[in-house]
């Protein structure tokens, strides 16, 4: 029993070297191709251009302490939780927390025993739906009157499964970006501080029923579904850094700091081609689809693939009846 128990110990601490070396040997090959400025790792991290520190307000969306202000210390801490085997045995893990950027240094990096999908990760595995999620859509919803905020538009993503038992997709997943603002807020406070950012805003995953109600049967706003051509590569790391920010706290600017820019941020995490380069003082939901349009028109004339699959017209429900009528 003795023996047994010495070789087992021997076994232990040979292992504890061997862990320690392969962290160092992954960092410092990630350090040879400067990861930490890749722009993908910025993305990740919400680093704008130009900018030295992340939009991103909430702390617990960093590992290292400096992380909102260094993406070098933050790739050190995300590379050295994963090589934590006691930090990784729950949905509070960084695995489970930071499915994205796991993901993305996988394509980059040898991580010794990465997958997908860990089973440890049951929430994650709940909400993604990895099986069931064909496609990914930007929505662009008409502007609406009765909200300044919404004057020139709004625009969500939606999740597509193309279920057959729900053709309207009402069941799918849809993101939204928006302001936290107070109830009863007095409108000129509203309007200034909606220009100046003194509102906190994030994102939030709603099933796409509750959007329809609001937009379609309740404010009458016409809709259009462009369902983007993603690999499955480019739609598995965008779905994996939904999860990652939803709740998570950004500054909200009415005229360019909006929805229709932070979804553009998030579709440059994983397309070839800049959405943001003109943007100016203001940038409203319909220059994003504008931008679509003159990206789809450069791939055609390169000969390329284009980046909108379909666009479909969802008419509100006011609309429908005038039809009818």
């Amino acid at each position: 029993n003795s023996g047994r128990i010495l070789f087992f110990c021997l076994l232990l601490l040979s292992s504890l070297p061997l862990s320690a070396a392969t962290l160092t040997e992954t960092l410092a090959v990630a350090e040879r191709n400067n990861l930490a400025q890749d722009p993908t790792w910025l993305r990740l991290l919400h680093f704008e251009r130009g900018m030295e520190m992340s939009t991103v307000l909430t702390d617990s969306f960093f590992l290292a302490p400096d992380g909102r202000h260094d993406p070098h210390a933050e790739l050190e801490a995300t590379l050295g939780a994963y090589f934590d085997p006691v930090a990784g045995t729950d949905d509070a893990s960084a695995r489970c927390r930071f499915p994205a950027r796991y993901y993305w240094l996988s394509h980059q990096l040898d991580l010794p025993g990465y997958e997908l999908r860990v089973a440890d990760c049951e929430k994650l595995e709940n909400w993604a739906l990895f099986d069931l999620t064909k496609s990914i859509s930007l929505l662009l919803v008409s502007g609406y009157l009765g909200n300044p905020a919404s004057t020139f538009g709004h625009a969500l993503i939606k999740l597509n499964t193309d279920s057959v038992d729900d053709k309207a997709g009402l069941f799918d997943l849809t993101l939204n970006f928006g302001a936290l603002v107070p109830q009863n807020e007095n409108p000129l406070f509203y309007v200034a501080r909606g220009l100046t950012g003194s509102y906190r805003a994030g994102f939030s995953d709603k099933y796409f029923y509750t959007q329809d109600l609001v937009y379609s049967r309740t404010e009458f706003r016409d809709m259009w579904d462009y369902r983007l051509d993603l690999t499955e590569y480019q739609r598995t790391l965008m779905i994996l850094h939904i999860w990652e920010i939803v709740g998570k706290k950004f500054k909200y600017y009415f005229l360019d700091k909006n929805c229709a820019y932070r979804l553009a941020e998030l579709l440059e995490l994983v397309i070839a081609e800049d959405l943001l380069d003109d943007a100016g003082a203001w940038y409203i939901p319909v220059d994003l689809f504008h931008r679509l349009q003159e990206i789809d028109k450069e791939r055609q004339q390169a000969g390329r693939p284009k980046l909108v699959a379909s666009n479909r017209y969802i008419p509100s429900s006011r609309r429908k009846l005038y039809h009818a009528l």
